[in-house]
């Protein structure tokens, strides 16, 4: 199976290739982040990559699949948490130098829940400061992208679903093709589709 195509993939589509075997969690998860590193420092989307602990939890999630104990259709699926979420170990600042230096001792309940169903979390998102706005004009550390520039392509189509902040779409044109989600009660699974 081409790689390219995992760009084109929904989280459906994703989640039945994982099912079938078709690709594993490892190759997706690896194929992502080496998306993340090529268009990163472009587009500005991420303040933290978790490389290790991302391969380490797609590998924990092969073994699942290969032994038959997948825990449902989110087990494998690479994900990017918004800044503001506290993830045990992993640096979150919420886009502040206030908090620059901060690792949290404990998860939150929404990337806890995505850990107990097999997520594999890629890394931190960036985000206004303290998310305090809605263009992403505001971050501490980096400005996220505000135009496609040579990246965009109008046959390319956002889908949103129960996406409700307007500065989304700067991340869209990487086609990193991983789901984030950037608030317990307001849950993002965003499709870039060619």
């Amino acid at each position: 199976m081409s790689l390219d195509r995992i760009t084109q993939w929904g989280l459906s589509e994703a989640s039945a290739a994982l099912m079938k075997n078709e690709v594993s969690s490892i190759e997706l998860t690896k194929h992502l982040l080496g998306r993340i590193e090529q268009k990163d420092s472009e587009l500005g989307a991420f303040l933290a990559v978790d490389e290790e602990g991302a391969i380490k939890a797609a590998g924990d999630s092969d073994a699942r699949r290969k032994a038959g104990t997948a825990l449902g259709p989110l087990d494998g699926i690479p994900v990017g948490l918004k800044d503001m979420i506290l993830t045990k170990g992993l640096r979150t600042t919420a886009a502040s130098r206030i908090l620059e230096n901060y690792v949290p001792s404990y998860e939150a309940t929404v990337s806890l829940k995505l850990k107990d169903a097999g997520a594999v979390v890629l890394g931190k998102l960036n985000q206004d400061e303290f998310a305090m706005g809605s263009s992403n004009e505001t971050s501490a550390f980096q400005i996220v992208s505000q135009s496609l520039g040579p990246l965009a392509n109008s046959r390319r189509i956002l889908r949103r679903v129960g996406c409700f902040s307007r500065s989304w779409p700067r991340f869209w044109n990487a086609r990193y093709r991983y789901r984030w989600f950037h608030s317990p009660t307001s849950c993002l699974l965003w499709r870039y589709g060619a």
